[in-house]
């Protein structure tokens, strides 16, 4: 009994306790409240990661300066390639270079063009050496070929130049040869002719120059004659001859291979007429003249093509 007693006293005294119990905000005036708030809040620990929040800037600069870092850690690769292609390029050059200084300078070949004025201004000659031996003289719009040889000293030139009509043998001319100057202050030739028991010592003096070939003026009034425009040849023992007649007026004689005749022509009842450029002994002076006047008759029967001038039957070439 005493002790079911003793077990509701506590249970009354307990239920007591819990009815006598208020909670601890019922108890607090609302500024109490706000104040205990703050000093909960400033009493929450400070996280590390808060502090870590970075720059998106800083990250940026960080990683450029980590790039370069890398870029300039990594060893460079020789280009061997491009080294050659420099080097092989300056060699060139260089090359180029000292080749252009010892024509300009030291060069003393006789090759090329040289012009050789008529005094009084009345023209001029034309002297071209080919490097293959071969010798042109051009006088106005006729042009003459030979040969030349250079002694080994370079001292002497002997010029071969056609044949001699009395004796038929080769013109031939031994003189001493000297080239001076540069391409700047321009090159000079000067050849010296020995006296003979006919003929007295001579010279020539000539420039570097350019070949000019003269073009005789065509007849404005000109008709061409299609059946004879083309080459015509003509050869028979020690004789050559080609004439070549151009659709604008405009023709080439040669004859042997040895000298060839610019020249403009004309048709006029059955015969041919040609001009050319050439000296003129009368006035000294290279001036345009009358080569003459070829008679011709033009054969095309049953499918010939014969050109008849001067008596002398010349084929059409095809």
């Amino acid at each position: 009994m005493d002790e079911n007693k003793n077990l509701d006293e506590s249970v009354t005294e307990t239920d007591q306790e819990i009815a006598d119990f208020e909670p601890i905000d019922s108890q607090m005036n609302e500024t109490d409240l706000q104040n205990s708030e703050e000093e909960d809040f400033e009493e929450l620990p400070k996280h590390d990661y808060v502090s870590y929040i970075a720059n998106p800037y800083e990250l940026e600069s960080e990683d450029e300066e980590e790039i370069k870092e890398e870029k300039v850690k990594k060893p460079r690769k020789k280009r061997l390639l491009n080294n050659c292609i420099i080097i092989s390029i300056c060699i060139f050059v260089c090359t180029g270079i000292a080749l252009f200084f010892m024509y300009a300078f030291f060069d003393n070949s006789c090759i090329g063009t040289w012009k050789c004025e008529i005094s009084g201004g009345k023209g001029a000659y034309y002297y071209t050496f080919k490097d293959n031996g071969v010798l042109e003289v051009t006088v106005g719009s006729v042009v003459q070929y030979g040969s030349y040889v250079v002694s080994s000293d370079k001292s002497t030139i002997t010029c071969t130049m056609g044949q001699d009509s009395t004796t038929g043998e080769a013109n031939t001319e031994t003189p001493s040869i000297s080239i001076t100057g540069n391409v700047f202050t321009g090159k000079k030739m000067k050849l010296t002719f020995a006296a003979t028991q006919s003929t007295q010592a001579t010279s020539l003096d000539l420039t570097k120059s350019d070949e000019v070939i003269a073009k005789p003026s065509v007849d404005k009034k000109f008709k061409q004659d299609t059946k004879l425009v083309g080459a015509w040849t003509y050869s028979d023992t020690g004789i050559s001859t080609r004439l070549m007649l151009n659709s604008d007026g405009t023709c080439k004689l040669d004859e042997n291979g040895q000298i060839s005749y610019y020249g403009a022509y004309t048709l006029e009842k059955g015969s041919i007429k040609i001009n050319i450029i050439a000296y003129d002994q009368t006035s000294g002076s290279i001036k345009e003249m009358a080569f003459g006047t070829l008679t011709y008759k033009l054969d095309t029967t049953k499918g010939r093509d014969n050109l008849v001038i001067n008596g002398i039957g010349f084929k059409k070439e095809k």
